[in-house]
């Protein structure tokens, strides 16, 4: 760390240092020790960090279990974000829109809002990867004609939102949302990006897990299938799954559809 030479005069001297950590400006109270009776000059000690406490505990507490983490992420948006008021993680699957995650009614009004009108910045961001859009006034933005009535009965006033990361199944967005025009700044946007960066990174593990119970689903209940006709049928492990694969074909239905059918039923669709 830099060491800073003081005057022998100064007993204390308290300072604000700013370093960089995972792409988000981060303050620290550094505190300047009195002189020691050997006559060295003083020197800055790293003292605990002031704010992003939140980012800090986030990135911690990270893993790839499905545990809650887009709702810690919004959390953490409006902790952490000058200017931030709502936080919202809204993902798109068959059905359309879905907001996944949000800070308060608030924020889930203002992402209905754009889902309702097909207007506003969820819906009009860029599909390419790490995409942003940025309104420093949501009420006066002429992008969003049928959205800006809204926005402002719901009282947002400037908008921030980072398309989630390329690996990302669903594709998601991270919006934060403030009460006043102009309200977020560079910084805002670099923790943004950041958080972002983690919002990805949940999603993609939910799908991870999401797909391994579903194998595992499968396997079982291809098993069990393959169980009931090697007891009636007295057939080997091999010609049962023979069996049921030849049903899957002739039928044109899926092998987990077809092993459902005969534990349901009680005979091959």
């Amino acid at each position: 760390m830099r060491r800073t030479v003081l005057s022998p005069r100064r007993s204390a001297v308290v300072a604000d240092e700013t370093r960089a950590d995972h792409g988000a400006l981060i303050r620290h109270r550094t505190v300047a020790t009195p002189p020691p009776t050997g006559g060295d000059h003083g020197t800055l000690a790293l003292v605990e960090p002031q704010g992003m406490s939140g980012l800090h505990r986030l990135v911690e507490e990270f893993d790839l279990r499905p545990t809650g983490h887009l709702e810690r992420i919004v959390q953490t948006a409006v902790a952490e974000i000058e200017g931030a008021r709502w936080a919202t993680i809204t993902v798109a699957d068959e059905s359309g829109l879905v907001t996944r995650a949000w800070t308060d009614r608030v924020a889930r009004l203002i992402d209905q809002a754009q889902q309702d009108t097909d207007d506003g910045p969820v819906i009009t961001i860029p599909a390419t990867p790490g995409a942003v859009v940025h309104s420093c006034d949501l009420v006066a933005d002429r992008r969003w004609p049928r959205f800006a009535p809204l926005a402002r009965q719901l009282g947002a006033g400037a908008a921030l939102c980072h398309r989630l990361g390329h690996q990302t199944r669903p594709m998601g967005v991270l919006s934060v949302y403030a009460d006043r025009p102009a309200a977020f700044s560079v910084d805002s946007d670099r923790i943004a990006r950041l958080l972002g960066l983690y919002a990805g990174i949940a999603l993609d593990s939910e799908a991870v897990h999401r797909n391994f119970r579903s194998t595992a689903r499968t396997r079982d209940v291809i098993g069990q299938a393959k169980g009931i006709l090697m007891e009636r049928l007295q057939l080997s492990p091999d010609r049962a799954l023979a069996l049921l694969v030849d049903r899957s074909a002739a039928t044109r239905s899926s092998l987990r559809d077809v092993a459902e059918h005969l534990i349901a039923a009680g005979e091959l669709s």
